[in-house]
């Protein structure tokens, strides 16, 4: 069994979000976003790297990598 908290870190969130982004054309990002009250825009496109930081606060590292695995 993966140690969940070792993992549940705003690095590793940040690449489980960008596999989600890349395997998923946005759409998987777009999905979370709209999940938190948000939704998927040019300012997300240009601003990727808050966009990781503030659904990585959002997640957990489970949830992330179970949403991956869909």
């Amino acid at each position: 069994m993966t140690n969940t908290f070792k993992n549940d870190t705003l690095e590793n969130k940040i690449e489980v979000l960008m596999e989600i982004n890349a395997e998923t054309a946005g759409w998987g990002i777009n999905e979370l976003l709209m999940e938190n009250c948000d939704y998927y825009s040019s300012w997300h496109m240009n601003h990727m790297d808050e966009t990781y930081a503030k659904l990585a606060k959002a997640y957990s590292y489970e949830e992330l990598v179970e949403r991956l695995n869909e």
